[in-house]
């Protein structure tokens, strides 16, 4: 069942920082076009012919929603923001507390508050992306302890049918409670180990420290002036 897979689904947080994204390109955080991304984020269940009508009727709801996702992606400034939450500082990497922060922010500014439904689903993502930014190096989180606290009923998109203002809402079959299910938590998933890490990695160089398993979150233009005296007298050398 899908309730069984999640148990044993993991992030490896290492793996998913290195995404091949270049350093400050914001534009590639998410993918504009409506239909990939709703590829990306539920590739078994856009893919198959096979889709219950419910879940059909539900990813018509989302398309809307990640419609607004990508129209304040594409509007917001990202450079302010990680200039104001992170600015080049005296010590050459980043607080975890203010990454965090900044993440959230980011989150907070171009998610629609319909696509995880409620405040309350909104911190669990919150204390997600702690855990995540706070992880040491080569640790893998169950993401089953992630998405604890994820209340499916909030989630408006994910009623399967729109019905008229006074009339009884159906009566959801059981196995469709499941079904939806199921998408929260794929799209959670996909936030958490494609989209922070993208966002991360286009604002952080993420190295560890050598005498620690911590992880530094250092910004990519302090990165350069750091390794590029470096690298000049190796070349030399």
């Amino acid at each position: 069942s899908n309730i069984e897979r999640n148990t044993k689904l993991t992030i490896d947080w290492n793996s998913a920082l290195y995404h091949k994204i270049r350093p400050q390109d914001y534009k590639n955080i998410i993918e504009t076009d409506q239909g990939l991304l709703i590829a990306e984020i539920f590739p078994k269940i856009s893919e198959s012919s096979k889709t219950p009508r419910s879940l059909n009727f539900a990813l018509n709801n989302l398309k809307p929603i990640l419609y607004e996702l990508i129209r304040a992606h594409e509007r917001f400034s990202y450079r302010h923001i990680i200039n104001n939450i992170c600015p080049k500082s005296d010590t050459f990497y980043s607080s975890p507390k203010s990454v965090i922060k900044l993440l959230i922010v980011c989150v907070r500014k171009t998610f629609p508050l319909d696509l995880l439904g409620s405040n309350s689903n909104y911190s669990v993502l919150s204390k997600a992306i702690a855990i995540l930014v706070k992880k040491p190096l080569h640790s893998k989180i169950l993401f089953d302890e992630l998405c604890k606290g994820l209340r499916v009923k909030d989630v408006k998109w994910l009623e399967t049918r729109r019905l008229p203002a006074g009339e009884q809402t159906q009566k959801i079959p059981y196995y469709d409670v499941k079904n939806r299910q199921a998408l929260l938590y794929k799209l959670f998933f996909w936030i958490l180990s494609c989209y922070v890490p993208k966002l991360l990695s286009t604002f952080f160089y993420v190295t560890e420290l050598s005498s620690t398993v911590d992880i530094v979150y250092i910004r990519h233009d302090t990165w350069k002036t750091m390794s590029q005296p470096f690298l000049k007298s190796y070349f030399r050398r």
